[in-house]
């Protein structure tokens, strides 16, 4: 039998334990936990910060390279340097190659006209033409006697641009082919900047001394 005196509401109880309100609760504090359990725990998360140390390893996962990696080792070339020496020498090469040949052929163009003009000394005495073609091929004669002596003078200058062309010619053959001295080497390149920078400055050295023979400076 109900107790007049007990005022509470039957459906305040009956709400106040209703299962499903206590589902609510325990699904908020569920999914609150476990989205901070999941966030803490994120590979992603952990990835951005993750440093081994290692400059190596670092620079693999997409981080700075180590700055030793952008400095050559001591005693060897970059590219752009065995890039630029090759082009230097190159320049050489081609520069020694014009001046010997510009002197060879100069020199035979010389004797031919010398030739060519002797001999035509001769019909104009022998055709009575005018004087004036004789006075003419005299001159023309005189001229390239003089070429003649001019370039006879240089002829030790001349053969030391020769020797130049043909010893860095041929090393440098050598060189891209792999033969010789450069069969066996483990730094190929740099003998031969040691081979071609010898044979430069004794070609230096020639021109300095013919120079100074040339002008009196001793």
């Amino acid at each position: 039998m109900a107790d007049p005196s007990d005022t509470s509401d039957p459906s305040e109880t009956a709400d106040t334990g209703d299962p499903a309100d206590a589902g609510e609760t325990a699904d908020a504090s569920d999914s609150a936990g476990a989205g901070k359990t999941a966030d803490a725990g994120d590979p992603a998360d952990a990835g951005e910060t993750a440093d081994t140390g290692d400059p190596t390893v670092d620079a693999d996962r997409g981080g700075d390279p180590p700055d030793d990696a952008e400095r050559p080792t001591a005693g060897q070339a970059t590219g752009e340097q065995r890039s630029a020496y090759m082009a230097e020498v190159d320049r050489r090469l081609w520069q020694a190659t014009w001046q010997v040949r510009f002197r060879v052929g100069a020199i035979q163009l010389s004797w031919v006209i010398v030739t060519i003009a002797g001999a035509a000394v001769a019909l104009v005495e022998a055709f009575d033409w005018p004087r004036w073609v004789a006075a003419l091929l005299g001159f023309v004669v005189v001229v390239f006697q003089g070429f003649e002596r001019i370039f006879g003078r240089t002829t030790e200058g001349s053969r030391s641009v020769d020797v130049l062309r043909r010893d860095l010619g041929r090393e440098k053959r050598l060189y891209l082919t792999g033969e010789g001295r450069y069969k066996d080497d483990a730094d190929p390149f740099s003998s031969f900047v040691g081979v071609a920078e010898a044979i430069i400055a004794r070609n230096d050295d020639e021109e300095v001394a013919y120079n100074a023979k040339m002008t009196g400076d001793r």
